[in-house]
């Protein structure tokens, strides 16, 4: 960050965090930093790990279907587990975004419209059609760049999937190695997890080391990652009408609450 820089280059021993104030500089969490003298290497290393973890933005690019977004909302947990201020967008299409809306571990949903894109340019020898569709395309690649991410964790090992992620201008684009359609490519750090469909391991907890490896390329410390033992699938919070209808068919002939 170029407050540290800066600071370092002052020759200050080291940063203190304290909340804004109208005469202090906002940071992306509204933390305000002031230098101040230390000789303690360990308080450098805390504070700034803490700078660190309440400024990343994250793109987590998973993209569907509905299961494979079930299985990658650990990951989403653990990192705001790690970097419980970090702002996380989720990249994913229509059908599965009912899943993220008003879930409590992302800051936004972005929909990727998929079909609108295929219709316009599958119709190729239209102008009318395909030129307002890569339009769109360019318009939703700026607005992506437009959040300035610090870290994109493509969780899907796609092409496509991939793309989006480098394409959203993020500074680190971190993705599992081995991965269909060269996607690996397109990364700037791959996670080498062996044989990623080896079937050897639980594609959770493959989600769940791959937010564990972008949260370390985001520079958040060894030490600050504490072991987990407990896997959350954090789900939104049920409106009115689906509490109905779960009570409506637990009310049927049959149904049964035990």
């Amino acid at each position: 960050a170029p407050f540290i820089m800066a600071g370092i280059k002052a020759g200050a021993r080291s940063f203190l965090l304290v909340p804004s104030t109208p005469t202090s500089p906002p940071l992306a969490t509204g933390w305000a930093l002031k230098v101040v003298q230390s000789n303690s290497q360990a308080d450098q290393i805390f504070i700034i790990d803490r700078l660190i973890r309440s400024m990343v933005r994250i793109l987590l690019v998973k993209l569907s279907a509905i299961g494979d977004v079930i299985h990658c909302l650990p990951a989403a947990a653990r990192l705001k587990q790690i970097l419980p201020d970090c702002q996380l967008h989720w990249l994913v299409e229509a059908p599965a975004s009912p899943i993220l809306l008003g879930n409590p571990v992302v800051d936004k949903v972005i929909i990727l419209p998929k079909k609108e894109w295929k219709a316009g340019l599958k119709q190729f020898y239209k102008p009318s059609a395909v030129l307002p569709a890569m339009a769109s395309i360019a318009e939703f690649i700026n607005g992506l760049k437009q959040n300035q991410y610090d870290l994109a964790i493509d969780a899907q090992g796609l092409l496509k999937s991939a793309l989006l992620a480098r394409y959203s201008g993020a500074k680190k684009v971190v993705g599992f190695a081995g991965t269909r359609e060269f996607a690996e490519r397109f990364l700037t750090d791959a996670l080498d997890i062996g044989d990623y469909f080896g079937g050897s391991r639980h594609i959770v907890d493959l989600n769940i080391e791959l937010a564990e490896f972008g949260a370390k390329v985001a520079g958040v410390t060894a030490a600050g990652i504490e072991h987990h033992t407990v896997v959350c699938f954090p789900l939104p919070e049920p409106g009115l009408e689906e509490r109905q209808r779960v009570e409506q068919t637990l009310a049927l002939p049959g149904s049964s609450t035990a």
